[in-house]
């Protein structure tokens, strides 16, 4: 077919839609088809492609010698096919538009999603009949929607009331059902180490053989401590930041991915590098993997997985957008933490501040961080003046029974007594039997400690607390 047929075509649709002044010849149809930016082909009715016009080589990566004459169906991945033909038949037996989404497999391999409208029309001997595709390549804009789609879908389960294991579920099945992929895990951190807090798609037993990363001893302890962590594995080189210091295949914002884990590990198996590569992914039949730490302002609070059987499965473009979204969770994460944190230092702020006895919390400095109403009215000081004056100087007036006192509270301190009971001088002179006890605190990371003070009747004597004192 030439273009002559094409140009009666177009001079039809013109008349029917009403355009005038405008003659589509042979010469300005080819120039029409060959210049524009939207796919054109044309079908014959034995489904043969007839004309492929240069945007279709372009995105196709296929010259039109190598096309013309071949049926279409060598553009058009198998699941695809049956539908294109259903749509095709339509076209030609019904002589209506037929309008639909459809990928194209390019030379290369890859999957391009082409919006089309396809119609029929017929030579002027009316005979000959032939389809005319038009099209345009939607991939990146379908892909932005689907991106901005999961993401609000992320930000409203984080954002809604369920709970915290019910929101890590959902976010799971959201990225599965994204990516398509058969597993994903978060691990969490909890002391030193960074167990899987919530999977989903793994088989069963390898959430409990790998769900630890530090390296255990043979009595089963971990090896390591919150300050020197030991991670083992990729996850664990992922959470503490260092794995571009041994690969260079960096996903972005310190993650990884790759499409064959076996290959991967016969790889570093000739490097010997600073720590282990269990497999257990590939062991359980895993191929393509992300890794993603999970972080929010330098804070690195766990790590998101990804798991499938299918080798190079994700792509870089896939995963940093990924990475994205695993700053999100991150943060969300920390949020959560700072507010469940929040949350038990107010209920525990209402139980010090509701007590009889008296409480206040102070640093390894002498700073006062908590001074509860109890401890005001049982020594008759306030926290301002404890905080300047220290609180043996003011309630020991006397330089004698101050240094008893501190002798005596230094073997609480140190664990030797429970307790000791002593009377105490009030801010407005009276005398006050109480009873003296420390509890050492630690604080994100820091040393604190916790004194308490309880009233006893005037006139009772001294006493000490029941442990032993210890040479």
């Amino acid at each position: 077919m030439g273009d002559k047929g094409v140009a009666q075509y177009f001079n039809f649709l013109s008349r029917k839609l009403g355009i005038a002044g405008v003659t589509y010849t042979e010469e300005l149809t080819s120039q029409l088809i060959n210049t524009v930016e939207a796919l054109v082909y044309i079908l014959s009715e034995d489904n043969k492609i007839v004309v492929f016009n240069p945007a279709c080589e372009r995105l196709s990566g296929y010259k039109k010698q190598e096309v013309l004459g071949k049926r279409y169906e060598m553009l058009v991945p198998a699941e695809e096919v049956e539908r294109v033909a259903q749509g095709v038949s339509v076209v030609f037996s019904d002589n209506r538009t037929w309008q639909d989404e459809i990928e194209w497999f390019t030379k290369d391999g890859k999957r391009r999603l082409i919006a089309w409208s396809k119609t029929r029309f017929t030579e002027k001997n009316g005979f000959a009949r032939y389809l005319l595709a038009t099209g345009l390549d939607v991939t990146e804009e379908r892909l932005r929607e689907k991106r901005r789609s999961l993401s609000l879908e992320i930000f409203a389960t984080i954002g809604s009331t369920i709970n915290h294991d019910g929101v890590l579920e959902q976010i799971l099945e959201l990225l599965r059902d994204y990516f398509q992929c058969d597993a994903a895990g978060i691990r969490l951190r909890k002391g030193g180490d960074y167990p899987y807090i919530k999977t989903s798609g793994f088989p069963a037993g390898f959430v409990s053989e790998d769900t630890m990363l530090c390296s255990p001893r043979p009595n089963g302890q971990s090896s390591i401590t919150e300050e020197s962590a030991a991670l083992e594995c990729i996850c664990g080189r992922v959470i503490c930041g260092d794995l571009d210091l041994y690969l260079s295949s960096i996903a972005g914002q310190g993650g990884f991915f790759t499409g064959n884990i076996n290959e991967l590990t016969s790889l570093l198996a000739k490097n010997k590098f600073p720590f282990t590569i269990r497999n257990y992914c590939g062991q359980s039949g895993f191929s393509s993997i992300v890794w993603l730490p999970l972080r929010f302002r330098g804070e690195t609070v766990g790590l998101l997985q990804l798991n499938d059987r299918a080798p190079d499965k994700f792509t870089s473009e896939e995963v940093e957008f990924l990475s994205i979204v695993a700053q999100n969770i991150g943060g969300a994460l920390v949020r959560f933490n700072s507010e469940q944190r929040s949350k038990g230092e107010s209920v525990l702020v209402t139980l010090l501040e509701k007590s009889r006895e008296g409480f206040f919390v102070s640093s390894h400095e002498g700073s006062i961080s908590f001074y509860s109403k109890a401890m005001e009215q049982i020594c008759g000081y306030t926290k301002d003046q404890v905080a300047e004056h220290g609180w043996f100087y003011l309630v020991f007036p006397y330089e004698e029974e101050r240094r008893q006192a501190v002798q005596k509270a230094r073997l609480v301190m140190a664990g030797k007594l429970e307790f000791v009971e002593f009377e105490i001088t009030r801010k407005d002179g009276e005398k006050n039997w109480v009873r003296f006890s420390v509890t050492p605190l630690e604080i994100a990371r820091k040393q604190y400690t916790l004194t308490t003070l309880s009233e006893m009747a005037k006139s009772a004597p001294i006493k000490t607390g029941s442990l032993p004192i210890l040479n």
